[in-house]
């Protein structure tokens, strides 16, 4: 069968093939692209040098890495990975204005950070990144004893960011993002004072904060948490040690995979996956075989499989924790049986889109059914689909759900594929092997 990609670069819209057979495949997922933000900049943070294995290297991580180069921070491309030559947390600002683009993650890690450099710095985005609040965390800085201007409107990036982390008590809203909890744990080892971080109401995608906790204890810091009021304690008396560290690979890259086995039937091996990973998306094995596929782990990889004769079940199911999985989930669920209820997404309206509409809005296109409120998705499944033209808004996992519906969907193509380039430049490469 003919491959997806003849040639590169991608077209500016790209027809799927749709597969006429069940899948037989065994891939290798890149490297987490949250666990490699997380490892440059304590990389960047300790003393001493660091070698970091297997990293994702996409636009987004580009983006950090770029960003610490501005704070003066020496790294070594290789074959193997990066090395990474600490600063200890002692930051000579190269260049004064740092643009991440659309890297929503590296924007907020680097609000925190660049409160340890040795003079001001404006940290802004492209016109989305513009949309997307950083208030609350920028609150909880102010109460830390940094200081903070916004250049056009209150909340949002742009912000000029002075030298200064004083430490302290600070309270946080849990329920926007996660990144906001570990931009100022990562940083916090290096304010005047211990820090403490009062959440104020519940956490949304609680596991990317135990990726941050446990990379810092891998890093040498540990955290003080308190099980009763979720308070957490930083000591500033301890600092990151320089640390080779390996990637694991990409639970949220790795559930189109596992979706395309969900939908069309068969059987796929996924290697590099660590299956006792803190990392919130690995949920999506369970999700599956709830929904009737079957799950084995071992030393091979993991795998997954679904037999073509078996429906898929519907689910009613809290997304609160792994918002990256919600798309991939809403393209199984509309192969299901029954109709799934997808709640406690309302963050999803902060993201590169609000996926909640966007999502919906081409399920709808190409012949779903679909219901949602402010926080909150119902797939009904139909008996047949067409193929369509699907818009991405620029989001790269809108591209890679939908690329995965049009293995079974003959007709559809993607807007603008190349914006996966933002987390898996390699997915079309990978999605080619589908076709051997």
């Amino acid at each position: 069968m003919e491959a997806i990609l003849e040639k590169k670069p991608l077209k500016k819209t790209l027809e799927i093939e749709s597969l006429l057979k069940p899948i037989d495949l065994e891939l290798h997922i890149p490297g987490s692209k949250s666990v490699t933000h997380r490892a440059f900049i304590m990389a960047a943070l300790a003393n001493g040098v660091s070698h970091i294995e297997n990293p994702c290297l996409c636009s987004d991580t580009r983006a950090t890495l770029k960003g610490l180069s501005s704070l003066g921070v020496n790294i070594e491309e290789n074959s193997e990975g990066l090395v990474i030559h600490g600063t200890g947390g002692q930051f000579e600002v190269v260049q004064d204005s740092l643009c991440f683009e659309n890297s929503g993650t590296s924007l907020r890690f680097f609000v925190t950070l660049c409160t340890l450099a040795n003079r001001p710095i404006t940290i802004t985005g492209d016109s989305r990144m513009e949309e997307r609040p950083i208030g609350a965390m920028v609150d909880a800085l102010l109460e830390l004893g940094c200081k903070i201007v916004y250049l056009k409107s209150k909340g949002y990036p742009p912000v000029k960011i002075f030298p200064g982390l004083t430490g302290g008590k600070c309270h946080l809203r849990g329920d926007i993002s996660s990144q906001y909890f570990s931009s100022i744990l990562i940083s916090s080892p290096f304010a005047s004072q211990s820090v403490l971080i009062q959440p104020t109401s519940a956490i949304h995608s609680r596991p990317y904060i135990d990726i941050t906790l446990s990379m810092m204890n891998q890093f040498g810091i540990q955290v003080n948490q308190d099980n009763q009021t979720q308070l957490l304690k930083i000591s500033n008396q301890k600092k990151y040690t320089a640390t080779n560290y390996v990637v694991e690979g990409d639970f949220s890259s790795a559930s189109y995979f596992f979706a395309a086995v969900a939908i069309l039937g068969g059987n796929i091996t996924l290697k590099g996956l660590n299956s006792h990973s803190h990392q919130g998306d690995i949920i999506f094995l369970e999700i599956l075989h709830r929904m009737g596929c079957q799950v084995l782990v071992n030393s091979e990889g993991i795998h997954l499989s679904r037999s073509p004769n078996k429906n898929l079940i519907g689910l009613s199911i809290d997304m609160g924790n792994c918002p990256d999985l919600v798309q991939s989930m809403c393209i199984v669920a509309s192969f299901a049986s029954t109709a799934s209820y997808i709640s406690n997404i309302a963050h999803l309206k902060h993201k590169e889109t609000d996926r909640i509409e966007a999502t919906a809005s081409e399920l709808r296109h190409l012949g779903v059914g679909v219901e949602t409120t402010s926080h909150s998705m119902k797939i009904i499944p139909q008996k047949t689909y067409h193929g369509g033209k699907v818009a991405t808004y620029n989001d790269h996992r809108m591209a890679m759900a939908f690329a995965i519906m049009g293995l079974k969907v003959p007709g559809i193509s993607i807007e603008n594929p190349s914006c996966v380039d933002k987390s898996f430049p390699q997915f079309f490469e990978l999605l080619n092997q589908f076709y051997a």
